[in-house]
């Protein structure tokens, strides 16, 4: 049974929110979590995440005060690979 659901995004360069080693403008990366009011099979994640995904998606735009279109839908395992620190 899963309790929670996850959406991983890449946010913009434009946006700001992060610099390289040289203080350009880079993009970075955001979690965004929900926890579910009642759990639900594994069987039935991927239907739950298609049905909250738009929203999710303008929850963290509306978060970061950016559009939508600022904000890349990216796996769990880009997320975990671009996040590691070194």
């Amino acid at each position: 049974m899963k309790e929670k659901i996850e959406f991983f995004y890449r946010v913009s360069k434009e946006v700001g929110l992060a610099e390289d080693e040289d203080g350009n403008p880079s993009e970075c990366y955001m979690k965004l979590g929900f926890t579910l009011k009642k759990p639900i099979s594994i069987e039935d994640i991927e239907a739950e995440r298609e049905k909250m995904k738009d929203g999710a998606l303008k929850y963290a735009a509306r978060s970061l005060n950016i559009n939508t279109s600022l904000l890349t839908i990216v796996t769990e395992e880009e997320y975990q690979k671009e996040t590691e620190e070194y």
